[in-house]
């Protein structure tokens, strides 16, 4: 089975001090596995567009020791 590629769209905002920021609504986090603390990364394509993804956090693989 092929997994579809889902596509959001989300409006990019300014804050007082004219730093820009996205916000991301609880059911897309929820859709996509992510949570408020997680780190994500960003690239642009040629056309322009931003994907987001998750970084995979190095202290996951880490045995606690």
């Amino acid at each position: 089975m092929i997994e579809k590629e889902k596509t959001y769209v989300v409006d990019v905002q300014k804050d007082e001090n004219g730093e820009l920021y996205i916000e991301l609504n609880d059911e897309l986090l929820e859709e996509v596995g992510w949570k408020i603390g997680d780190t994500l990364t960003w690239t642009e394509t040629e056309d322009g567009k931003l994907i987001l993804k998750k970084e995979e956090d190095d202290d996951a693989n880490d045995s606690g020791n």
